[in-house]
């Protein structure tokens, strides 16, 4: 996949010669076959504000070779499923999109909330030592709400999640040149709200009857 793009912009198509890097039959590549083979599958998403889209391929470098997979463009790690790729790409605090129309306003009727469907509301995190830069934030978007502490203090340059999943792909992240990375319970810090304690009972406080 040397020199094979990861990702390309809206309006863009993989123009190369020879034999489809994206297949797995060996077809000849040209601007028509990647249209009508691979960007109706692709994953739509925005970076920086701009709209992208990854198409999936079956190179020799994934360890999965008969299937095909996802390669990010930020870190070049490959994943082997789309769910899987797309929540890659939001711990790179990259937003997936629906498919790119020309009417990039409008949604599929089926992604559209029914009337009276409540927007799900994002994960809570808060600070619970202002001081040590210590959150707590569910450890799942949906699900039981476990707990889960990340620690983020930028004077002291303290940022650590204790999630060992976390940590596996902050530690992927640096190994591939990208040492800013964050993941999902980290990034929502910039939300984040103090802890207020709860107003203390008092004992002469009576219930009227």
């Amino acid at each position: 996949m040397a020199g094979i793009p990861f990702a390309f912009g809206k309006d863009d198509v993989f123009s190369g010669t020879g034999s489809c890097p994206y297949c797995t039959t060996g077809g000849m590549s040209s601007p028509e076959h990647f249209q009508a083979k691979h960007v109706k599958h692709a994953i739509h998403f925005e970076d920086n504000g701009i709209q992208k889209y990854c198409v999936a391929c079956f190179c020799l470098n994934a360890r999965q070779q008969n299937r095909c997979h996802w390669h990010c463009s930020k870190c070049q790690h490959i994943l082997c499923r789309a769910p899987d790729f797309k929540k890659h790409l939001h711990n790179h605090n990259i937003s997936v999109t629906c498919k790119i129309t020309n009417n990039p306003d409008k949604m599929p009727s089926s992604e559209k909330p029914k009337a009276g469907q409540q927007v799900k509301e994002q994960p809570p995190v808060i600070c619970i030592d202002e001081r040590n830069g210590i959150f707590v934030t569910p450890k799942d978007a949906h699900g039981p709400r476990v707990p889960v502490h990340v620690k983020k203090q930028v004077v002291l340059g303290s940022i650590a999640c204790e999630s060992p999943l976390c940590r596996d792909f902050m530690r992927i992240g640096v190994e591939s040149g990208n040492p800013g990375i964050e993941c999902d319970h980290l990034q929502r810090t910039n939300r984040a709200v103090c802890y207020s304690a709860p107003a203390a009972l008092r004992e002469d406080f009576a219930v009227n009857g």
